[in-house]
């Protein structure tokens, strides 16, 4: 949230942000609220990135529940790290991967540099590996969990 970002302003003068910020990265920024005739809205972080994994992370949960669709869930699957890297402890990460098979067992790679504004990342990638809240360091071969892409449609 900038300086100029004037939107939970203007909800809360018509309904009410029920929340806003969450401790994800990318995509801390978001707000969730209630619009004074009950409609909900959510905003979404500036950055592509951050746009992307919320609104395939918390907006397609919306929609599937005011469709009924109850039972929805982002389906992970476990993967094996090619990598290693130090994250901060206290959130959830969603960083972009790839995944290929190796004697039966399916890694992850990452992409080689982050950041909220890099697009390409999206592209190189073919879906997003979470990292828990509590973790701090990740290390090859660690099991990870994977939410590919094609799950998103």
């Amino acid at each position: 949230m900038g300086t100029r970002d004037y939107l939970t302003e203007i909800i809360n003068k018509i309904g009410k942000i029920i929340f806003s910020k969450v401790s994800i990265k990318p995509g801390r920024p978001i707000s969730f609220g209630l619009l004074k005739n009950k409609l909900p809205i959510l905003l979404l972080p500036g950055n592509p990135v951050a746009s992307f994994v919320t609104f395939n992370i918390f907006a397609k949960f919306l929609i599937n529940c005011m469709l009924g669709n109850k039972k929805f869930n982002l389906r992970f699957y476990k993967v094996k790290a090619n990598f290693s890297m130090k994250k901060k402890v206290g959130r959830e990460e969603y960083i972009r991967g790839k995944i290929f098979t190796k004697n039966n067992i399916i890694y992850a790679d990452k992409f080689h540099t982050e950041g909220a504004g890099i697009l390409s990342s999206v592209v190189w990638s073919t879906g997003l590996i979470r990292l828990d809240s509590k973790t701090e360091y990740i290390k090859k071969n660690d099991n990870l969990d994977f939410l590919p892409y094609e799950s998103f449609l």
